[in-house]
């Protein structure tokens, strides 16, 4: 039987040195095709970059396990850059104007202002859904009063826990 364990340790072993070989071939890969794709739309890239920089902020800040705040004020920051990209794109997607697109106060303010909405949805959001939670619980809270309440009417003060019990379990009597 101890040989047995051993087998089945080598298995789960040998399947997890294979799913390790699978990540770290994955991470290098999508890393070369990114920077290919980042070198070839390079005046897209400045303008993404520079654009986005409240969004990675908000990535680094979010000490949260899903980072919601980041993609909130991610989608909301790309939102910004959008009309930005399509004016490099259909005029001319070239390095000189994309600096000219970033060069531009209108651009930063306005995809920084994008950013700053999602701030803004974020907080706002997280404050009326733990409101609601809140008033749920309080409500979830009342109906379980109002049911120990019908139970103690009903099976008397057996239900409530309170009487004293003997080390059998058995209530004691006075």
């Amino acid at each position: 039987m101890a040989k047995k364990k051993k087998t089945d340790q080598g298995a789960e072993g040998n399947g997890s040195a294979e799913n390790g070989s699978k990540k770290t071939f994955k991470i290098p890969a999508f890393g070369i095709m990114g920077t290919v794709c980042a070198l070839i739309f390079f005046p897209t890239t400045i303008v993404l970059v520079v654009g986005m920089i409240p969004t990675i902020v908000a990535y680094l800040a979010d000490g949260s396990k899903k980072k919601s705040k980041s993609i909130t004020v991610g989608a909301m920051n790309l939102a910004g850059c959008t009309p930005f990209l399509l004016k490099l794109w259909l005029q001319d997607h070239s390095f000189e104007m994309a600096l000219d697109v970033i060069g531009s106060p209108r651009t930063i303010i306005v995809m920084y202002s994008m950013a700053g909405v999602g701030y803004l949805l974020d907080w706002a959001l997280t404050g009326i859904i733990s409101t609601m939670l809140y008033q749920k619980g309080i409500l979830r809270r009342e109906q379980i009063e109002r049911r120990q309440m019908d139970l103690i009417e009903k099976w008397d003060k057996k239900v409530t826990g309170e009487i004293p019990l003997d080390e059998r379990g058995f209530p004691i009597v006075n």
